[in-house]
């Protein structure tokens, strides 16, 4: 790829991608979607291995992404590469925000409360899957009750934890113990 740069004096400058400084490169490649990634990589060998293997680029894509709603060196424990994280956190963004009716409703009352809603959410290293229902007391609060977390291992393999019953609170207390007795992994 070839710049060409015009100073007032009408001189051309070129230059090709290749001779800005690589954390320029970088930077300009984290704007890209893993296919437009490919796709730049197939232009050199220097430019498959950035591509393929550099950890600052996956970490700089998924920052730019997702640093905002997520911790991102909690997510496997900090050990996986942020290429894996990217792939993992990719599929999970279509989950995030979704809601859906779930539960049985009945027309047999006008007074039965609705069904609640499905709210999945950033959690600092897992998605969290909550019921929305309408408080008790008639205001306009609600009641979020946690009933499924989603995280991934140190090893990068997948891990959920499923409370139908949306019994207990999940903190991050509980999310240590549980990753010591082996639930979110080692």
């Amino acid at each position: 790829m070839e710049v060409k740069l015009q100073d007032s004096d009408e001189t051309v400058l070129q230059s090709s991608f290749s001779d800005f400084p690589e954390d320029v490169q970088l930077c300009i490649l984290s704007f890209l979607d893993p296919s437009e990634l490919g796709s730049f990589a197939c232009t050199s060998k220097k430019f498959v291995s950035l591509c393929r293997d550099d950890q600052r680029l996956w970490f700089s894509m998924c920052d730019r992404r997702w640093g905002s709603y997520t911790q991102l060196n909690r997510w496997g424990q900090g050990r996986i590469s942020y290429k894996h994280l990217y792939r993992i956190l990719r599929e999970y963004e279509n989950l995030v925000g979704f809601w859906r009716r779930c539960g049985i409703t009945t027309a047999a009352s006008v007074n039965s409360p609705p069904a609640p809603l499905l709210f999945l959410d950033w959690g600092p290293f897992y998605i969290t899957g909550s019921r929305i229902s309408p408080s008790k007391n008639g205001s306009y609060e609600i009641i979020r009750s946690p009933f499924l977390w989603m995280s991934i291992t140190s090893k990068g393999e997948p891990v959920n934890y499923l409370d139908p019953e949306g019994r207990f609170e999940f903190t991050d207390d509980l999310l240590m113990d549980s990753r010591e007795a082996g639930v979110f992994g080692e």
